[in-house]
């Protein structure tokens, strides 16, 4: 179901351009495979939906994130880690809520934790109802804070 849901990070354009070096997070993450007899502790997922927000430059977030992230060294190779790529954003906001609240049930049940990269902070109810458990953790990191009201 995974693979209908999401653009795998191989297709990517900042995944295809990145030619780091194998100190690097990158050249791991570009060499891992999903391997269903040896599951991630973690699994990436960039969410390039901008429609939720006022600020329609978060849909180019997670790619810009990615950047980033791959250029991060001494990165501890024991964890298991795997970049799944971006969801694919549906023809309505509902469409991009519901297979984002679809993958985040699948890896829930896998026992995978999800680092989320993009998007805006309304992805988190989606996030929340997949997670389909009592008790869970969530991080939201911003470079603000929402304070506007509901209209």
């Amino acid at each position: 179901m995974l693979n209908e849901l999401i653009v795998p990070a191989s297709a990517l354009d900042v995944v295809k351009q990145y030619d780091g070096s194998p100190d690097q997070l990158g050249y791991f993450l570009k060499n891992q495979v999903w391997d269903t007899d040896l599951l991630p502790q973690v699994a990436i997922l960039g969410v390039p939906e901008g429609r939720g927000s006022r600020c329609r430059q978060v849909a180019e977030g997670s790619d810009a994130i990615r950047y980033h992230l791959y250029s991060l060294t001494a990165f501890p190779p024991e964890i298991k880690i795997v970049d799944l790529g971006n969801i694919k954003c549906g023809y309505d906001l509902k469409d991009t809520y519901a297979a984002l609240k679809m993958v985040a049930e699948e890896l829930s049940s896998l026992s995978i934790r999800l680092l989320i990269l993009g998007g805006s902070q309304e992805l988190a109810v989606p996030l929340i109802r997949g997670f389909n458990r009592k008790e869970f953790n969530l991080l939201i990191v911003d470079d603000r804070i929402d304070n506007t009201v509901n209209e």
